[in-house]
């Protein structure tokens, strides 16, 4: 084959493999974007495969090529001869987690999570697609319309949870898997409920809005600076719950 011809194949051979990439990120993006929709909980199981193409108007194999995506990405795990979970697989959280009890506190938890989450937030800025942000919001919204403290945290988890994600970095993603299992621990537990109150709640709402605003105009640096200023104040609250403050 000729050096031209050569060329030419490599690049048309680039840009077919590059198509099929997109596509199937999109077709992640359309199937997460449907599962919201349907408020799965952590760990519940997602419909069949065929009902689900059906409900997306796809093929089979182009759904499973979403889902793998998907899966990589730790946004749903699988298990042969039982289906597809929504969140990641018990064990690799709990190999990740195994004895944080024995080598990480909150305030611990909170430095690492200032190091991160503010650039992290700051790559969601550029990188998180439409139905991200649309799923980000929701979270969001969900947690305003919280009608308990463990409702509150609950979503308010989901929220960090969705920024996380939506920065295409899986490294990132497993780490904020690690601080969502920080989240369940007792000692965790104990801190935010003598801190929770109603006054701080409505604070931290009020710090998410600027925080998914600055998202949602693409402000890489607003959204750092946001969140920055907000998990400080949530450091501060649960020092001071703690008595350390």
């Amino acid at each position: 084959m000729k050096p031209a011809m050569e060329a030419q194949s490599a690049a048309s051979s680039a840009s077919t493999s590059a198509r099929i990439k997109t596509k199937t990120h999109s077709v992640a993006d359309q199937i997460k974007s449907y599962l919201v929709q349907l408020d799965l909980a952590k760990g519940a199981r997602l419909p069949a495969e065929r009902e689900l193409a059906q409900a997306l108007g796809i093929t089979r194999s182009i759904l499973r090529r979403g889902l793998d995506q998907l899966d990589a990405e730790g946004f749903i795990w699988r298990h042969v001869g039982k289906g597809t979970f929504i969140g990641s697989s018990p064990a690799g959280t709990a190999s990740l987690s195994a004895g944080m009890d024995s080598y990480m506190n909150p305030h611990d938890l909170m430095e690492v999570r200032l190091f991160l989450e503010p650039p992290a937030v700051g790559l969601a800025a550029i990188r998180a697609t439409t139905a991200e942000l649309d799923e980000i919001q929701a979270c969001l919204e969900n947690s305003l319309k919280a009608s308990t403290a463990l409702e509150y945290e609950h979503w308010d988890g989901r929220l960090h949870r969705a920024i996380i994600k939506s920065t295409k970095n899986l490294l990132l993603v497993k780490i904020g898997e690690l601080f969502e299992s920080a989240r369940d621990e007792r000692v965790w537990g104990k801190l935010k409920e003598r801190s929770s109150t109603p006054e701080r709640r409505e604070h931290y709402s009020r710090q998410h809005r600027a925080i998914v605003n600055a998202l949602l105009d693409r402000n890489r640096h607003e959204a750092e600076s946001q969140m920055r200023e907000h998990l400080i104040d949530v450091q501060t609250d649960l020092l001071r719950a703690s008595g350390q403050a």
